[in-house]
């Protein structure tokens, strides 16, 4: 119901950025940490996230 809202109560203590859910904040510290869990298949390129990941893999296939 917080996305609809609008109410972001989980704050981030590094950059101050605000989140609706607790699991978006967590995966976002993660960042901070420099956590790169998302990795390719065929160089073993790691990315921070999967929409990262998936903008790598189009250099693969054209």
């Amino acid at each position: 119901m917080r996305i609809h809202t609008g109410e972001k109560p989980y704050i981030c203590k590094c950059c101050g950025s605000s989140f609706s859910q607790s699991t978006t904040l967590k995966k976002h510290i993660r960042s901070h940490m420099g956590a790169k869990d998302h990795k390719c298949q065929q160089c073993s390129k790691s990315f921070a996230t999967s929409y990262y990941l998936n903008i790598h893999i189009r250099k693969h296939t054209g």
